[in-house]
């Protein structure tokens, strides 16, 4: 474990995420949303 990288675990409303937030995650949490998500197989 990493304690010094992550202070706390948190679920939060995908269309209100928390700052600072990574644009790729982000990204990925939009299309999940419109459903446009698809893995690379």
């Amino acid at each position: 474990m990493e304690p010094e990288k992550c202070e706390q675990l948190i679920w939060c409303n995908p269309d209100n995420l928390p700052e600072p937030h990574f644009e790729a995650s982000r990204n990925a949490i939009n299309l999940l949303q419109k459903t446009q998500f698809s893995s690379a197989t």
